[in-house]
């Protein structure tokens, strides 16, 4: 009886530090190994422009490498308006693109506005797909009225959404400056 007592807390004591084993085993994460990926992919990012990241300040992500604001078309201001506010889309400009992740194959409606616009602007989104491929699509922005187009209908080139990440570049079609970066998320 002594015998199988001394097995059966041999057993015990094997089944209860086996977790404590196993886990001392696993890797752990190398801090200069995650910094080294960190500025790898901050480079890649910002050698190909401005990306949009979902989750970057919250739920409603955001654009990475961004151009500063001196080389940006700012939006109009209206005589007795000292300045625009700051939208989502950058100053004065408001940008819209699903929040939440969309479903594989789904259509996206897009659209850019300049809040305090008071004439025709000819403005082009440019949608980079997770396969790095770029389509466009063009059409006016009248007055505070918005431009809005729906990816993949719009767009020369475009295909039903695959899952992954789309950014979204708003430029003004006449100088192909930069107005806006946007961007939504597609699961399977």
């Amino acid at each position: 009886m002594h015998r199988q007592s001394i097995v059966l807390a041999a057993f015990i004591a094997c089944i209860m530090l086996a977790p404590a084993a196993a886990h001392a085993q696993e890797p752990q994460p190398d801090p200069a190994a995650i910094a080294a990926e960190q500025a790898r992919q901050l480079a890649e990012a910002s050698a190909s422009g401005p990306r949009f990241q979902p989750g970057l300040y919250g739920p409603l992500g955001g654009c990475i490498n961004e151009p500063p604001e001196s080389e940006r078309i700012a939006p109009t201001i209206p005589p007795g308006f000292t300045s625009t506010a700051v939208m989502n889309g950058g100053p004065g400009w408001q940008v819209s693109a699903p929040r939440s992740p969309i479903r594989t194959g789904e259509a996206v409606k897009l659209s850019l506005r300049d809040k305090l616009g008071t004439a025709v602007r000819w403005v082009h989104a440019e949608v980079t797909r997770p396969d790095g491929r770029v389509v466009r699509a063009g059409m006016p922005m009248v007055r505070d009225g918005s431009a809005e187009l729906t990816y993949p209908d719009r767009f020369l080139g475009g295909v039903p959404t695959m899952p992954g990440t789309y950014t979204v570049i708003w430029r003004d079609r006449a100088t192909d400056a930069f107005l806006a970066c946007d961007g939504f998320e597609v699961v399977p």
